[in-house]
């Protein structure tokens, strides 16, 4: 994997990386969380974001939390910060987020706990298989070619939204 920008320490780890370097392990699109990061990825601030969650596998990196976030990541051919799990307990510690509100450190270690085991489910299934799921075949699957796609399938399942920005 080329994930040459790395930065360590003791609470975890934060890396750089392509969504080409990440398995999915949801097959479907929530376009309504595509909505909304559009934007962001349009104007360049992705990295305002925060970090997407996954879990180090033997068999790689697969997506915890984040998932909306890396589809757009490959669509617009964009490195995304990831948090690295390396153990169902690890947590994401506040001295690695100063800035972020307690409700969502909260939310992120909540889900990254409640989703931890679906990820490993995914590398299971990666390992009988051999042959992992991509989040390009993701978007695929979800009629996200392109920008235009992804905008049409938007106005399609959020109709009351009004188009992306």
């Amino acid at each position: 994997m080329g994930m040459e920008e790395r930065r360590e320490n003791k609470m975890g780890e934060i890396i750089r990386a392509n969504a080409s370097e990440v398995y999915p392990y949801q097959t479907y699109a929530r376009f309504d969380s595509l909505m909304k990061l559009l934007p962001i990825f349009n104007e360049g601030r992705e990295d305002e974001l925060f970090p997407c969650i996954v879990g180090r596998f033997p068999q790689g990196l697969i997506t915890i939390d984040g998932h909306q976030r890396l589809t757009l990541a490959d669509l617009f051919g964009k490195k995304l910060s990831l948090y690295i799990m390396d153990n169902e307990g690890d947590l994401i510690q506040r001295a690695l987020f100063p800035d972020l509100d307690l409700n969502n450190l909260w939310h992120a270690n909540i889900i990254a706990a409640f989703t931890y085991e679906n990820a490993a489910i995914q590398a299971r299934k990666i390992q009988e298989s051999n042959c992992p799921y991509t989040f390009a075949q993701h978007r695929r699957e979800n009629g996200i070619d392109d920008l235009e796609s992804l905008e049409r399938m938007i106005r399609q399942y959020c109709p009351n939204q009004g188009a992306a920005a």
